[in-house]
């Protein structure tokens, strides 16, 4: 009799009802933080940082290889995963910017934790699967939003390159042993030049980065160009298929 009393009880306990009121008691306490109201003339832009990257592919050389071609198949791969309208990469970091319409799916919702998730994890997975012919390692990359005026756009990308660059030249000044830290392109390439080099000879994906971008419906990946002097050509892609869709 106790016996069957008990077994009662559990029925009752695992009924769907009872199972979705006890869980939503938990469920309702996640956190949500939802993307605040973005108009017609804001854009997003989701920024991932390698976590420790930096100090793991860290030599005396002023580039590895291995972890360039790993960033640029990050680049290549992630539309597949996401609709993406362009991306700026440098180093270990990379920023996408996305159509509203995204944000608004029913994949998304609106809601800030599943966007920054889901790219996390979607670049964590790609530059894990690149690397492990040379590294059986997992690597992680977080992720953060930030939401911009539509005139901003070109400031942002601008200053992220800048930054870019900046980094690169401090590699140059510890290589040839420059004094200085202050120097601008042209200081640079003179220095160079008393060296045997130029600032020529140096990969753009290493100077400028990578970028992504739709040309005539097909995914585009290449080494960047000085979007200070370039950056009509990619905001023609940008608003190709950002804000003219």
């Amino acid at each position: 009799m106790m016996e069957r009393k008990r077994r009662k009880r559990n029925n009752q306990l695992y009924a769907y009802k009872k199972v979705l009121d006890g869980y939503s008691l938990f469920k309702n306490k996640e956190i949500k933080t939802e993307i605040p109201d973005i108009d017609d003339n804001s854009i997003i832009i989701v920024r991932l940082d390698g976590k420790g990257l930096t100090k793991k592919f860290k030599s005396d050389e002023l580039y590895n290889e291995t972890f360039l071609s790993a960033m640029e198949y990050v680049h290549k791969e992630i539309s597949k995963y996401c609709p993406v309208i362009f991306t700026y990469g440098t180093s270990d970091e990379i920023s996408l910017l996305f159509d509203l319409n995204y944000i608004k799916s029913k994949e998304i919702e609106g809601r800030l934790e599943k966007l920054l998730t889901y790219l996390s994890g979607y670049v964590s997975s790609l530059f894990t699967i690149a690397m492990q012919c040379e590294r059986k390692e997992a690597y992680s990359f977080d992720a953060r939003a930030i939401i911009l005026d539509r005139n901003e756009i070109k400031e942002y990308f601008i200053k992220r390159q800048s930054f870019s660059i900046w980094r690169f030249i401090e590699k140059l000044c510890h290589k040839y042993n420059f004094d200085g830290h202050r120097f601008t392109i042209h200081d640079i390439d003179i220095l160079l030049k008393g060296k045997g080099e130029s600032w020529r000879n140096f990969s753009n994906k290493v100077k400028y980065g990578f970028v992504g971008y739709y040309n005539q419906n097909k995914w585009e990946v290449e080494e960047s160009k000085d979007f200070c002097i370039n950056w009509p050509f990619y905001f023609r892609k940008i608003n190709t298929y950002t804000f003219d869709n």
